[in-house]
């Protein structure tokens, strides 16, 4: 099976409950590491910077689900 290449996607496939797992750890360790701030207005001189997700799955040796893993980047 291929990682999903889409948040949608990850969060309808049958292995939902662990990317959304994933998903929540990467967040907790951006949020804990301090990365970003969140903002209610933007000032004219700035830009947003745009974001996505990559998928992973680690299997064992015998394709066996071992981790799943996400990372969110700019």
């Amino acid at each position: 099976m291929s990682e999903p290449r889409m948040l949608r996607k990850a969060l309808l496939s049958p292995h939902s409950k662990q990317w959304k797992k994933a998903i929540k750890s990467e967040f907790n360790q951006l949020v804990k590491a301090k990365v970003f701030d969140w903002i209610e207005h933007l000032s004219n001189n700035k830009k947003v910077i745009g974001s996505r997700i990559v998928f992973k799955e680690k299997l064992d040796g015998y394709g066996k689900h071992v981790k799943f893993k996400a990372w969110i980047v700019a």
